[in-house]
Order: structure tokens, then sequence, then C-alpha cells
């Protein structure tokens, strides 16, 4: 209930919004945002690198999932041995 909680104070703000959390809580909105079945979450975290960000776009009636797990900054080749996962 706080991650739904959660999402619905950030829904009612406004402009850019960073917020910063545990890879659970990550998988948490992302499985709310997709509709997705509860059992989803671990499955969800257990693929969050660490580092890695998500991206939503939202407004006060809907909320989307722009970006899931994203981590640009280790997309080369001399920095993958970089990537870790929680």
């Amino acid at each position: 209930q706080r991650v739904a909680d959660a999402k619905k104070y950030i829904q009612g703000l406004k402009g850019r919004i960073l917020a910063v959390s545990s890879g659970g809580v990550m998988a948490a909105i992302a499985q709310q945002t997709l509709g997705a079945p509860r059992e989803k979450v671990i499955s969800l975290n257990l693929q969050i690198n660490n580092c890695s960000f998500c991206r939503y776009f939202f407004n006060a009636d809907s909320f989307h999932l722009a970006t899931f797990n994203s981590i640009p900054y280790f997309d080369t080749a001399d920095r993958s041995n970089l990537i870790t996962y929680g």
C-alpha cells in the first residue's frame, strides 16, 4: 500500500520529479503501472541492475512506464563488467 500511496502522491506533483528508491519499490511501481499480477514483483525485482533507473510519464489521470531498468552509462564494452544486480 505504501508504494501505491507514494505513486499517487507523485502523480499529484507538477514538473519533473526525481524519486530515489530501492529495486523492490521500483519493481512494485512497474508492476502496478503495467497492471501485472502481484506475483510478478519478484521477477521484476530480480531483473533490476544496481544504479539503474526507470522513467515514467504521468499526469493527474494516468501513469505510464517509459523505460525500465535503464543503464545507458554502462552500455559500452569497456563498462559492461561494472553491471551488477541487487
